[in-house]
């Protein structure tokens, strides 16, 4: 509480401080913003609320405490406001605490967490042993086949300050010496469509590190296909983006480019890219058949399934109430071990070799994909000779020169010509647009009217004057040749006008 000021007058008394004095600081103000790790829920604190009630004893609020007039520690008045900040100061800290146990950005205590997620109806699963994956070695020498039973112990190496875990088999599991050292297949056979059309882009694994390949090195595939003439198809040529050698698996990454097919006056429609870019993400597939899809069936369908009769597949349904593909998944091992148990019942000599002759066996048959590295290079004939002209500049009467094309050395497809051309005829003078419509892979465009060239660039305008029928032809040109395309245009005689 303040006192009168003892200022003179012209002075000011807030900024001296001369007139300041203990006054009621409590309630502190409880408000808080929202994201906070921690909630101020306390209306104030020991100091606070002695003083709090020492600026009480003086206020004119409180006559009948005016006879209270000493301020000693030791006056047994100011004893009682101790005892009672105190008491004051315990309570708040708790309020404060309890308030901040009330919401989960805050909570400390797990208790607290269960209660807040009891509320919506949410139950923590109950806390699991850890899991561990064995393996057991069984001796070379013992040929028969043994059970492992449930509930046999296996204790950790414990590291330095640590203690042994012991942990369980869960089930009985069967134990034969050929398992000691299984050689599962980490890799698939490649095929055409996963070396072609991977959805990271084309590429083609090659066995070993040291194959010596760089970037723009040409290769030749052969994918070993037949084609409908019940010939063997051509190999194709690629040429090599990257190389990328995996020492753990092997083997070498061989990534090979693509052409790029664009054409000048193509342009994405802003309401696919807007619906593209706004559409939602989604985390699992929504059928069994759409991971093949988006493989761009890589792979034949014969070599990721496990077909059964019919009578199995109705069985398998009937009693684990699941669809054809899953009974397919549950029944494979059953059906492999049963097979083996039937052959060794009509062959007891199998017993002891047959596991052995199934691990030599040959899953898949050969790969008859065949990859050629064309290292050795020669100049092509004619290499030496000079450059080719081109025609004579009528500007600069200046002959212009360009090289020699060879033809299309990466199995580029041809380009198409085409155009539309409005309107087809009319009385002169007429107007008429073409539209360029090629496609393929292009660099060039040359557009040419009455074996003249006019242009160019990729659309024309032209206006014909003389009266006569004018063939326009447009010639586009790329890496897999050139096209040609013509189209004739009447203009037509003026008719006279009768009166």
């Amino acid at each position: 509480m303040n006192t009168d000021c003892c200022c003179k007058s012209g002075c000011n008394s807030a900024a001296c401080g001369c007139c300041e004095g203990i006054e009621a600081v409590t309630p502190l103000p409880t408000a808080n913003r929202p994201g906070l790790t921690a909630l101020s829920y306390r209306i104030g604190t020991h100091a606070t609320f002695l003083e709090t009630m020492k600026a009480r004893l003086s206020s004119s609020k409180y006559p009948k405490l005016a006879q209270l007039t000493n301020r000693e520690t030791g006056d047994f008045s100011l004893a009682i406001m101790d005892a009672w900040a105190t008491v004051a100061d315990v309570l708040t800290f708790y309020q404060e605490r309890i308030a901040n146990e009330g919401f989960l950005r805050t909570a400390t205590e797990r208790r607290s967490i269960l209660e807040l997620g009891r509320l919506a109806g949410y139950q923590p699963r109950p806390g699991v042993a850890s899991s561990v994956y064995l393996a057991y070695t069984i001796d070379d020498n013992f040929k028969k086949e043994t059970i492992i039973p449930k509930g046999a112990r296996s204790q950790s190496i414990p590291g330095p300050g640590e203690m042994p875990q012991s942990f369980e088999t869960s089930e009985d599991l069967k134990a034969r010496a050929q398992w000691n050292n299984l050689k599962p297949r980490m890799t698939r056979p490649q095929t055409q469509a996963s070396v072609l059309k991977d959805p990271k882009g084309p590429r083609i694994y090659l066995k070993g590190i040291s194959t010596n390949l760089k970037p723009n090195d040409q290769l030749l595939i052969d994918f070993g296909l037949i084609d409908t003439n019940n010939q063997p198809e051509d190999p194709k040529l690629y040429q090599v983006k990257a190389v990328e050698p995996q020492h753990a698996t092997n083997r070498t990454l061989v990534l090979l480019q693509t052409a790029r097919k664009t054409s000048p006056n193509t342009f994405a429609d802003p309401a696919i890219v807007i619906k593209e870019l706004t559409e939602q993400p989604t985390v699992q597939l929504s059928n069994m058949l759409q991971l093949p899809r988006m493989l761009n069936e890589q792979f034949d369908v014969n070599t990721i399934t496990f077909s059964l009769s019919s009578q199995q597949v109705h069985k398998m349904k009937k009693r684990t109430g699941k669809n054809a593909s899953a009974a397919n998944e549950i029944e494979f091992s059953a059906v492999t071990d049963t097979a083996f148990a039937v052959a060794k019942a009509f062959s007891p000599k199998l017993k002891d070799t047959l596991a052995t002759a199934t691990a030599n066996a040959n899953v898949t048959p050969q790969n008859a994909i065949k990859v050629y590295a064309l290292r050795t290079k020669t100049a092509p004939f004619g290499h030496s000779a000079p450059l080719r002209p081109i025609r004579l500049n009528e500007n600069t009467k200046i002959m212009e020169y360009s090289e020699w094309a060879i033809e299309n050395p990466i199995n580029y497809n041809l380009p198409t010509a085409s155009f539309s051309a409005v309107p087809l005829h009319g009385t002169s003078p007429l107007t008429v647009d073409f539209s360029n419509q090629s496609s393929g892979i292009i660099d060039g465009v040359v557009w040419e009217i009455d074996e003249v060239e006019v242009s160019h660039f990729w659309n024309l305008t032209h206006t014909f004057e003389e009266e006569k029928v004018y063939k326009v032809r447009l010639t586009v040109t790329g890496p897999g040749g050139k096209s040609t395309h013509e189209v004739n245009i009447t203009v037509e005689p003026d008719q006279p006008v009768i009166n």
